[in-house]
């Protein structure tokens, strides 16, 4: 996937994903899902699985990240609170662009840009 966020004038953003297995039946009611919140800010962009049914098998990753709307030039990034640094992103008028991720989709994550 490539995940585009788009901050408020506030610097806020939220989001959500739904992912079922695009073949069951009542996969609401029976709880056979994936859900996953977003919550972006001016620093930081979060993700918090709130549902994933065990045999539900999505193994889809997040390859790139857009944040638009930064107000501040990022010079810094890390992802998942790793004391390395991660190297390929760019930034430009207020776009951050966060390439050759791998992150797992029903995995939660913490990217961090300064």
């Amino acid at each position: 996937y490539v995940l585009d966020v788009y901050l408020s004038s506030a610097g806020q953003s939220f989001g959500e994903l739904y992912s079922d297995d695009g073949v069951s039946q009542h996969t609401i009611s029976h709880d056979q899902f994936l859900y996953v919140k977003f919550n972006a800010t001016q620093e930081f962009l979060r993700s918090e699985v709130t549902l994933r049914f065990p045999g539900h098998n999505n193994e889809n990753k997040i390859k790139e990240i857009n944040v638009r709307g930064l107000t501040n030039h990022t010079k810094q990034v890390t992802v998942n609170n790793s004391e390395d640094e991660w190297s390929d992103f760019t930034f430009k008028d207020g776009v951050l662009t966060v390439k050759s991720l791998e992150l797992p989709i029903v995995e939660a994550f913490m990217l961090t840009y300064r």
